[in-house]
């Protein structure tokens, strides 16, 4: 058992490497317009545009009644697990009256510590902490896309470059807002890369 444990282990990582790699590729690097890798029917689509994150999925403010939720659906900065690694039952429920309320198809970043990469898209709807962001995609179809675009280095490295503070580092609201998400000129190319990356 314990040698199939670490044989799943390896493959889990590599299975992680490739993905990393992948996403290197698929997406534009700094300063260009196209990416390195591209599906054959969009090799000659033309140049990607960025456009603020905002603009794609715009950060929700919505309140949910705690009297409503349960530690099965809600979402605090302890519970969303580091690298991207999904959510966890949380231990306890908040002292308060209301609490953030977020969908199934949302994307949700921790923002105490952006390095941790606890970024989440939710396949239930629930109540989260207010210290976790809750962003909802404008287009149902791009909700995935989006979360990739969020559970990526690049998008980390740029919250902790105007993150605030120093033993427990913020993401300064604004800046995140106007992070710029690269998007290819046609959506079925950018439902491809969600499904290809999805599927990893």
């Amino acid at each position: 058992l314990d040698e199939v444990i670490g044989l799943q282990a390896k493959k889990v990582q590599a299975l992680k490497q490739h993905k990393k790699g992948l996403m290197q590729q698929l997406f534009p690097a700094e300063g260009e317009t196209t990416p390195r890798l591209r599906f054959p029917d969009f090799r000659e689509a033309g140049a990607w545009e960025f456009i603020p994150l905002e603009a794609i999925a715009p950060l929700v403010n919505d309140r949910v009644q705690l009297k409503d939720i349960s530690n099965v659906n809600y979402v605090s900065t302890e519970n969303i697990l580091q690298d991207f690694g999904g959510v966890a039952v949380a231990n306890k429920l908040p002292t308060v009256n209301s609490v953030s309320s977020f969908q199934a198809g949302d994307v949700l970043l921790a923002n105490i510590r952006p390095y941790l990469k606890k970024v989440w898209a939710a396949n239930f709807s629930g109540g989260a902490s207010n210290d976790v962001l809750v962003f909802r995609p404008r287009n149902s179809q791009g909700g995935q896309y989006v979360a990739h675009i969020l559970k990526n280095n690049r998008f980390i490295n740029y919250v902790m470059a105007g993150a605030k503070g120093v033993k427990m580092p913020r993401g300064d609201i604004n800046s995140i807002k106007e992070y710029p998400v690269p998007i290819p000129p046609e959506t079925t190319e950018q439902q491809k890369i969600a499904h290809c990356l999805s599927s990893l």
